[in-house]
């Protein structure tokens, strides 16, 4: 095969156990696509086909299309990725496990650098590095490698973990 789908292949290969580091490649696909300011239907098929790559079905690939529209345009259903009649108990899961998949200390240990975290959370890169050196703090670490390596001892980074009600 020719064109971009080799190559998603092999990211999505690469970062299969981290799909934070997919997703983060997909936001940054969805703003370059928005670079004049409207994503047209082309470059919509397009994120989704790299999304199916990634592994990422319909209803996740919703949920980041919402998010990607941003705050004021994105359906809050949509981005928890439940329907507006779930159950309370759906909805209030739904929102703790996309809190818990996007917590920074989550997305140092899937390998996300500062900027990305910063990018990916709507902050600013010195409130994440506060954060950083707050966590490094608390672990009694010196650096980023070191966290990482101490947040998968403890599971932080495991994608397989369930949401708890």
């Amino acid at each position: 095969a020719t064109g971009y789908e080799p190559y998603a292949e092999q990211i999505a290969e690469m970062f299969r156990a981290h799909p934070a580091v997919l997703e983060e490649l997909l936001a940054a696909l969805f703003h370059i696509a928005k670079a004049d300011g409207v994503i047209h239907p082309a470059e919509r098929a397009y994120l989704n086909h790299v999304a199916e790559i990634f592994g990422f079905g319909p209803d996740r690939f919703a949920r980041i299309d919402a998010e990607q529209a941003g705050a004021t345009e994105g359906d809050p259903y949509k981005i928890l990725g439940v329907s507006p009649d779930a159950p309370e108990a759906e909805i209030k899961a739904a929102w703790r496990k996309l809190t818990r998949e996007n917590h920074p200390d989550r997305l140092v240990a899937e390998g996300l650098l500062n900027k990305q975290i910063a990018d990916r959370l709507d902050i600013q890169e010195r409130t994440v590095k506060a954060h950083m050196s707050a966590v490094f703090e608390r672990l009694d670490v010196r650096n980023r490698t070191q966290a990482s390596v101490l947040l998968r001892s403890l599971e932080i980074a495991d994608p397989s973990r369930s949401v708890a009600d």
